[in-house]
């Protein structure tokens, strides 16, 4: 009796539940595992063998499977994508076998990234309001500044000649300042993105990296996207770019930076290498710049991979879908 009421307890249950043997036969699959795998009979996921067929489409599960079904080691998938879900998946290892559970965590995972989304949009209308600031304000002010002492300079009878080199040397501090603020304002807000799009916004920053700096840059991408892509992944993009430049101008010491913009039927990616001294990816933190590229790589549901190591440089792999699930 007891045995009928857990098996009918475990058939009901929301969350999909597969039972291994040691053997590694099935001993159980309940009704939502049969659902959510499309399988309408359990003869049809028999064994393991058998249900690595009807798991392709998982191929963080297979993996980890493979490697921890041997050691009988116990994992925990967070998040793994399939199809338009995102699922929980645990094994659990006991005496006789080990079982699975699949649990839906996309509603969850939706108001993550809308959480995620709104975010972004805040920092970006801050930073726009920022640039607006420093070219409406700041910058005419160092102008009528300079044009101040222009006059004064030019009402003067007798100046003195270490005056004289006071004021060039204050022009120039002046000349500095304008030039810096004007990057600042760029930077908040890339003006050439929005009038032109990702790839002359792209090609401008890489020009601008190779001005300022001793680094090589080069850029590869087509003359334009073959697909309309929308404003925000282009501008996450751009600033995902633009944090890697940093990272490698303060950190890398490199050579020369190689920048990669690529795409598919319904993808866009983006590939950043440096030449630099490289760091350890397994170190505990990298600061902020990591979880701020990480942050819009998960609002835009792509992909992040970096790879380095000492003396290795650096391969950054963004990838982002381009379809709207």
């Amino acid at each position: 009796m007891k045995e009928t009421f857990d098996t009918s307890v475990i058939e009901e249950l929301p969350h999909g539940v597969i039972a291994f043997d040691n053997s590694s036969r099935v001993r159980l699959i309940n009704r939502s595992a049969q659902e959510f795998f499309g399988v309408n009979k359990c003869d049809q996921i028999t064994d393991l063998a058998s249900f690595f067929q009807f798991a392709q489409a998982l191929p963080e599960l297979l993996k980890i499977l493979e490697e921890n079904t041997k050691k009988e080691k116990s994992f925990d998938l967070v998040n793994i994508t399939y199809e338009n879900f995102y699922l929980n998946i645990q094994a659990r290892f006991f005496k006789e076998g080990f079982i699975l559970t699949f649990s839906d965590n996309t509603s969850v995972k939706e108001t993550e990234l809308k959480a995620l989304h709104t975010l972004l949009k805040v920092l970006e209308k801050e930073k726009k309001r920022l640039a607006t600031e420093i070219h409406d304000g700041i910058g005419p002010t160092l102008s009528a500044v300079k044009l101040n002492l222009q006059i004064v300079q030019s009402e003067l009878q007798v100046i003195e000649a270490g005056t004289v080199k006071r004021l060039e040397d204050t022009y120039k501090l002046i000349d500095d300042l304008s030039d810096d603020m004007r990057s600042i304002s760029h930077a908040l807000l890339p003006k050439v993105l929005i009038d032109f799009g990702l790839i002359a916004a792209m090609e401008n920053l890489c020009e601008r990296v190779e001005e300022v700096s001793k680094v090589k840059v080069e850029f590869i991408g087509p003359t334009s996207l073959s697909k309309k892509v929308d404003y925000n992944m282009e501008l996450n993009l751009y600033r995902i770019a633009q944090e890697l430049f940093n990272n490698t101008l303060k950190y890398a010491e490199a050579g020369k930076v190689t920048v990669k913009l690529s795409t598919e039927d319904s993808s866009l990616e983006m590939i950043y290498t440096d030449d630099g001294k490289g760091f350890d990816v397994q170190a505990p933190s990298h600061g902020i710049g990591l979880l701020n590229m990480k942050t819009r790589v998960r609002a835009m549901k792509g992909k992040f991979i970096i790879n380095s190591g000492p003396g290795k440089g650096v391969k950054a792999e963004i990838t982002v879908p381009t379809k709207r699930e």
